[in-house]
């Protein structure tokens, strides 16, 4: 009963869980190994302003625990874990390195006369760390590089290992010229594209370097891009700095599983360390390289990186590239903490403009200063990963989260249903910096410990709405709050009970239920012109209702009439609780009822069903008369052989993705009635619509064996998806919707 009594006074997740957190930790600190143990944690965690508990057992361990289910699991990953800090330990490094200088050969690097990378090393001692350094760079595939190292007057084992370097330029300093001076010294004899400053002891991970090539390559305005680091325990060093007002700095979560989605999306940050930093050559030459008035060290690649953002350059942490950073080797943590004291200062009397604009430290602006974007937050909330072969709005969704990057806006998306990191979606996503929450995290966890981190949320469908609404009125009362009303649940019910057959989720299956949640939102956006209007009936109000539709680009099939054949069905399949799904009772009564029909007229036709997620009952159709074939990469390959698309679909609500790509790739359509409403087409131009099974058999046979009419409907069907569905006419329309409301006063 107790313990029930202190989880519900200090619950998990909340600022009191953290500090019941905080007091655990120091008790058993204090009990194992004493107060002055304790003491000079607590400051350490001060200095770096690490406030919060780190859990004894690695969080990754935790993190994948969870899923394997026992604790002989649990100590099985416990010891997975520990191998990487065991493997890259002091001992087993120097042991390696003293093996390499006592065998025969040499480590011989490839010379390349016109290099993508120019590979950038400053040491000063620590052999044993550039010795692993070095052999990480040797075994990793990259793109072209030259490797030049600059040695600061080592006075350890360095000068043996680099005699044993061929293929690198070495370059010997007398004295130590220190970290920037050498850095700037390297870039003025490299001839790369690109820059890649990499400490002694940072070591790269397979497709660091190319990953960062990639970045750099992926936009005009990308000045510089920086690694994911993490420490040889396998813990979070940093996933891209902010910068505070007051000129001091965070890594973004330190200390952290380096694994949660929150650190593996790209993202616009104020710095990256120069650890593993890749900058563009021209840039770091024109603005003359790192400011050498930061000499010793520290705060030159924060300095470097404000100077790229204010000439107009963005500075890009990629969770890809990762690389292992032991931190700290070349000095103790007392003196580092005085450099950056002392850099500190200087950076503030440099900087003193610019930093007014920045946040102040507190924990609850870390979450909105991680982002170096400018642009209102967006959270958007649906069922899953949008994987647009699933169909179901997912189509749409993946391309209104595109949009939302691509114009710039921070995008978190949170999956309800099925946290599942789709793939390639997510990466796809994660790419263009949309924070993919996938694993366990719920609304409730996630919203509290945001609170008031969104400006805007987009919920989508009205069983996530139900439960996340009231939510996000809570946690964040100044956001503005969107449906989309990706398809008006109660239309498609009212038909499903007209046919006798029982809707799969009954909340929602009137029409006021969905109403209720549409008055309860500020905006709506829905899919179609129908249902706009009949919104808009309903409830009134129609400037904050908008339509944004499907995006697609024309890319017509080149296949002539004569060589196409067969009918082409493709859909995503859905298993439903209750009943078939639209898609499944589509193909089944099509392949039953009314292809036997058509095949009286034209012998030898075949129906192809394709699409993802198939259940039994469609795959048991396959026949001498129906072809299944589940999932297809390349649809286009479809789409170039197939003479007609049919969509028998008989109830159905919004606006159906499968009809306007069909349209876009240039494949006549005979739509039935319920996949025909919402797109405004006319029967007879852009597609022939069946009123009943007698009206689909006519109209199919009709289109199949009549040129003329199978091109006047390819050629007014390319120009409906050209007209309607633009992909950069919908992308403004949605900037244009997201800037209105952002600066629209919330009621």
């Amino acid at each position: 009963m107790a313990t029930s009594r202190i989880d519900r006074l200090f619950p998990e997740g909340t600022r009191r869980g953290e500090f019941r957190k905080v007091l655990a930790a120091s008790r058993r600190v204090i009990t194992e190994q004493g107060i002055r143990s304790f003491w000079r944690q607590a400051m350490t965690k001060i200095n770096m302003r690490e406030f919060r508990v780190i859990d004894p057992i690695n969080p990754l361990v935790t993190r994948y625990a969870s899923r394997a289910g026992s604790d002989a699991n649990l100590a099985q990953l416990a010891q997975i874990c520990d191998t990487m800090r065991l493997e890259l330990s002091d001992e087993n490094l120097k042991r390696d390195l003293n093996e390499f200088l006592s065998a025969e050969g040499v480590m011989k690097f490839r010379a390349h006369s016109s290099p993508m990378v120019s590979i950038v090393i400053v040491t000063f001692n620590g052999a044993q760390y550039t010795f692993q350094c070095l052999q990480n760079v040797f075994h990793g595939s990259t793109p072209p590089f030259e490797l030049i190292i600059l040695d600061n007057a080592s006075t350890d084992d360095t000068s043996a290992l680099l005699a044993k370097v061929s293929g690198a330029r070495v370059i010997w300093n007398r004295k130590n010229r220190f970290f920037g001076p050498a850095c700037n010294q390297g870039a003025s004899v490299a001839k790369g594209k690109y820059l890649l400053f990499l400490n002694s002891d940072a070591f790269i991970r397979e497709g660091c370097i190319s990953s960062l090539v990639n970045t750099m390559e992926s936009a005009l305005d990308v000045g510089a891009a920086g690694a994911k680091l993490i420490w040889r325990n396998g813990l979070l060093q940093e996933a891209g700095s902010i910068v505070w007002r007051d000129g001091s700095a965070l890594g973004y979560g330190r200390g952290d599983d380096p694994s949660k989605p929150e650190y593996c999306y790209a993202r616009d940050v104020d710095y990256c360390s120069a650890a593993c930093l890749m900058v563009r050559r021209d840039l770091f030459e024109s603005m003359g390289g790192f400011d050498e008035c930061f000499v010793p060290a520290y705060y030159e690649d924060t300095d470097l990186c404000m100077r790229l953002w204010a000439s107009g350059y963005r500075v890009v942490y990629d969770p890809r590239a990762v690389t292992v950073h032991v931190e700290y080797a070349g000095t103790s943590f007392s003196k580092a903490m005085g450099f950056m004291a002392m850099q500190q200062s200087l950076f503030v009397a440099k900087h003193k403009k610019t930093l007014n604009k920045h946040l102040p430290f507190s924990e609850r602006n870390v979450f909105r200063a991680r982002s170096r974007k400018d642009r209102p937050t967006l959270l958007v909330v649906d069922d899953c990963v949008p994987k647009p072969t699933e169909g179901s709005g997912y189509p749409r969704m993946f391309s209104m989260l595109e949009s939302m990057a691509s114009l710039g806006y921070p995008v978190t998306l949170l999956p309800l249903t099925d946290a599942t990191p789709k793939q390639p979606e997510t990466d796809i996503l994660t790419r263009l910096g949309v924070e993919v929450l996938w694993g366990s995290i719920g609304v409730r966890q996630l919203l509290e410990s945001r609170m008031g981190g969104y400006d805007i949320v987009l919920i989508s469908r009205p069983h996530n709405a139900s439960l996340a609404m009231n939510l996000v009125r809570k946690t964040n009362p100044s956001a503005r709050v969107i449906y989309d009303a990706e398809a008006l649940v109660f239309r498609r019910a009212q038909v499903m009970r007209s046919m006798g057959l029982m809707s799969e989720d009954r909340r929602f299956a009137t029409e006021e239920a969905e109403l209720s949640i549409i008055r309860s939102a500020d905006y709506v956006v829905t899919v179609s012109e129908a249902e706009k209007k009949l919104i808009q009936e309903k409830v009134g109000d129609s400037e904050r209702i908008i339509l944004l539709g499907h995006s697609h680009t024309v890319a017509p099939t080149v296949t002539q009439f004569e060589d196409r054949k067969d009918l082409l069905f493709l859909a995503g399949f859905k298993s439903a609780r209750v009943g078939p799904g639209p898609n499944d009772d589509a193909a089944i009564h099509f392949a039953k009822i009314v292809l036997p029909r058509i095949r009286g007229e034209i012998p030898g036709l075949r129906f192809v069903i394709a699409g993802s997620n198939q259940p039994q009952s469609i795959k048991h159709l396959a026949s001498d008369a129906v072809t299944v074939i589940g999932y297809v990469e390349d649809i286009k390959q479809l789409y170039e052989k197939s003479r007609l698309f049919v969509a028998p679909i008989r109830f159905s609500a919004g606006v159906l993705w499968k009809v306007t790509e069909a349209m876009s790739y240039g494949v006549p359509c005979v739509l039935s009635m319920a996949a025909a409403q919402g797109l405004e087409i006319r029967d007879g131009d852009e597609a022939l619509i069946a009123r009943d099974d007698k009206d689909m058999v006519a109209k199919t046979i009709r289109l199949y064996q009549d040129k003329a009419l199978w091109s006047h409907i390819r050629v007014h069907g390319l120009e409906y998806v050209a007209k309607n569905c633009d992909p950069s006419k919908i992308e403004e329309r949605l900037d244009a919707f997201l800037k209105k409301i952002s600066q629209s006063e919330k009621s």
